[in-house]
């Protein structure tokens, strides 16, 4: 499962996998990996997905920021079921 993140307006990102919480329910779990570079996009893959149940991620704030020392804010992302 990938997830893609945008940036708009960011100069500095600074995501990395310990910036994305993994939310799961009955037994489901997954590896979470980061990848990316430059000031626009990062990709958040779950790897190694196994069990049944819902995997959901979220974003913390702070994981990119502009000139102006603006922070981003923290994100929640689209549920999947297996």
């Amino acid at each position: 499962m990938i997830y893609q993140v945008d940036y708009s307006g960011a100069d500095t990102i600074t995501l990395s996998a310990n910036d994305v919480f993994l939310h799961t329910t009955g037994t489901a779990s997954a590896r979470v990996e980061v990848s990316g570079s430059g000031a626009l996009i990062r990709t958040v893959k779950l790897a190694q997905i196994s069990g049944m149940g819902t995997l959901a991620i979220s974003i913390a704030a702070g994981t990119a920021s502009d000139a102006a020392g603006n922070q981003a804010q923290p994100q929640d992302q689209a549920r999947h079921t297996r």
